[in-house]
């Protein structure tokens, strides 16, 4: 039986340990360090999209040492650092873990394009502490 090549890969996202703050945007990319506001494609933290296709799906689990309060918080793909394609505008994070995915996305790449999550924290009464983040995104191609 010859090889077939897969039509589809993963991108892992992933994000160390910080406490989240208020009113702030982090950018979540393939360097698994503390969450920083100054993640940006200049700093290295991305993922390049290996080929070119079609993001399907997106899927994020995140764990706190201490459950933060549950205000709704926002999760974007950030492609070369100038568009945003939403995947949640609507996700609590108010469990000890708590999950944001979307199986119904349709996010063109192509290939050597650079990839990062954006998450945008509100105020909070509870922030969340020892914040942690891993998500795959799903490429069609």
């Amino acid at each position: 039986m010859p090889y077939k090549r897969p039509n589809y890969y993963t991108i892992y996202f992933s994000a160390g340990s910080a406490t989240l703050a208020d009113s702030t945007t982090y950018y979540i990319g393939s360097n698994p360090v503390a969450f920083g506001t100054g993640h940006t494609p200049a700093t290295g933290c991305v993922n390049y999209a290996m080929r070119s296709g079609r993001i399907i799906a997106l899927h994020t689990c995140f764990s706190f040492g201490n459950i933060p309060t549950n205000e709704t918080v926002e999760m974007y793909v950030r492609k070369n650092d100038t568009t945003d394609y939403a995947v949640s505008t609507t996700s609590n994070l108010g469990a000890a873990y708590s999950y944001i995915s979307n199986n119904n996305l349709n996010i063109p790449i192509k290939a050597g394009d650079y990839l990062q999550l954006k998450l945008v924290i509100p105020a909070m009464v509870t922030n969340p502490t020892t914040s942690r983040m891993d998500g795959l995104a799903y490429v069609l191609v």
